[in-house]
């Protein structure tokens, strides 16, 4: 018996902790994504890119890409584009491990995964192995 409470205990601890972590990192709600929004857009494959919401019908997103292109997107295809808030600690946001969407290059976008985190950057492994390091403007948490 004493196990269970102390492993319920423990869990309670636990979840306490990660509310609170949550709650210092703010995150645009999907209805804040309006007309006129710069995200971050599923593209093809593993990559993502920059793009701007052109319409919302309920929970689809018509996006433009910088080279004009159109696509319309899932909820779980748009991640708001990262303002560094000024005065805010957003490094402790993300923590090892967590799965983000990672400034590639240029405004290519790619899923991956935190591997360490250190003063004002982020190092991270996209998909390919191929690893690198970006800013708090650089890293967004993988929309879900």
């Amino acid at each position: 018996m004493k196990r269970g409470l102390m492993f319920f205990v423990m869990f309670l601890g636990v979840m306490m902790y990660s509310c609170a972590i949550s709650a210092g990192c703010p995150e645009p709600s999907k209805g804040a994504l309006t007309p006129g929004t710069k995200v971050i857009a599923a593209l093809a494959g593993p990559n993502w890119s920059v793009a701007t919401i052109k319409s919302v019908a309920g929970k689809s997103y018509m996006v433009k890409y910088p080279d004009g292109g159109l696509g319309s997107l899932a909820s779980a295809e748009v991640a708001a584009f990262p303002v560094a808030a000024s005065g805010n600690d957003m490094m402790s946001c993300f923590a090892v491990g967590d799965k983000v969407l990672a400034k590639a290059h240029g405004d290519i976008w790619r899923e991956a995964t935190v591997r360490a985190i250190d003063g004002k950057t982020i190092s991270v492994t996209f998909q390919d192995t191929t690893r690198t390091v970006v800013s708090m403007t650089e890293i967004v948490r993988y929309p879900r």
